[in-house]
């Protein structure tokens, strides 16, 4: 039991038999929470699988509007593919100045599906010039991300700009 000193403000004064059950319930408490041990790791797993899995959505949904995808919105993509030497896999190039895709902006047609880079869209097809006859509305072509590279800035170990990379 508490007991109080003179001074009814205080704190409550307890004995050593009443300050020792408590800390022996709390030591208790936290090995039955304790996932480290054996025993719990079971109560602990179930626990937060239960919690945790869903059951998977039947529609594919788009990871970027989050609104479901349906087949015919989807667009075939033909990109041109170079070799480069030994390797079995080769860049994509542009599909009309044939120079390689690395990390430039690009656009893609949706009517034949062919990528090309942006700058050379911009001035030969889309722009004034239109040197190749094609007549490209606002929504024939769709403007492709930049993937990111995954490399840290120069001397700076913490990062400020965040951006997901397209692996």
């Amino acid at each position: 039991m508490a007991r109080h000193s003179k001074n009814n403000t205080a704190n409550p004064i307890f004995t050593y038999h009443e300050r020792k059950k408590k800390e022996e319930e709390k030591n208790l408490l936290d090995i039955s929470n304790n996932f480290w041990l054996s025993c719990n790791t079971s109560k602990v797993k179930k626990d937060t699988i239960q919690k945790k899995l869903k059951p998977p959505s039947k529609n594919l949904i788009c990871p970027i509007t989050k609104k479901p995808l349906k087949m015919n919105e989807l667009i075939t993509i033909n990109p041109e593919v170079i070799k480069n030497g030994d390797s079995e896999n080769g860049g994509w190039v542009c599909s009309f100045s044939k120079k390689n895709i690395d990390h430039h902006k690009a656009v893609l047609l949706k009517k034949t599906g062919k990528i090309i880079l942006k700058s050379f869209f911009e001035n030969f097809i889309y722009g004034k010039k239109n040197s190749y006859d094609i007549t490209v509305g606002e929504d024939d072509f769709i403007n492709l991300e930049a993937g990111g590279t995954a490399f840290c800035s120069h001397s700076n170990v913490e990062k400020t700009l965040y951006r997901e990379s397209l692996l």
